[in-house]
């Protein structure tokens, strides 16, 4: 078998690169856009809707019902646990309630779980 030389390596190196970036950058957006994902059903927008627009704006990461499906699980999942650490870290006194733009911009700034449910892997559930 023949070893790969430099030059094949590299190109490969950069493929598996960019596609990593195109990944990460999806995960930010996908953060970025959370609350519309989130209050879409109310809006009756379908999923399929969503994706159709996320598709249109060019991400190569393959987004799919079910797949999508996970994703606003995992993002609901995001809501309430935040909502439950601000609660809690509230009963102090010492810091003021954060107001709802608060809540969303730290959202925003650091999705958590996304890749997880790009990926398929399974969400917690958490009990109430």
């Amino acid at each position: 078998m023949k070893e790969d030389s430099v030059d094949e390596k590299a190109a490969r190196f950069i493929a598996e690169y960019q596609k990593l970036k195109e990944k990460k950058g999806l995960e930010k957006f996908l953060g970025l856009i959370k609350q519309v994902i989130l209050s879409s059903k109310q809006d009756n927008i379908t999923d399929k809707e969503i994706i159709d627009i996320i598709r249109s704006l060019g991400f190569k990461e393959k987004l799919y019902p079910a797949k999508f499906n996970e994703l606003r699980k995992q993002l609901n999942a995001d809501k309430v646990s935040d909502a439950n650490e601000d609660r809690g870290s509230n009963n102090d006194g010492d810091q003021p309630p954060a107001s709802g733009d608060e809540i969303e911009h730290s959202d925003a700034a650091a999705p958590s779980h996304i890749s997880d449910a790009l990926n398929g892997v399974g969400h917690t559930e958490i009990a109430e």
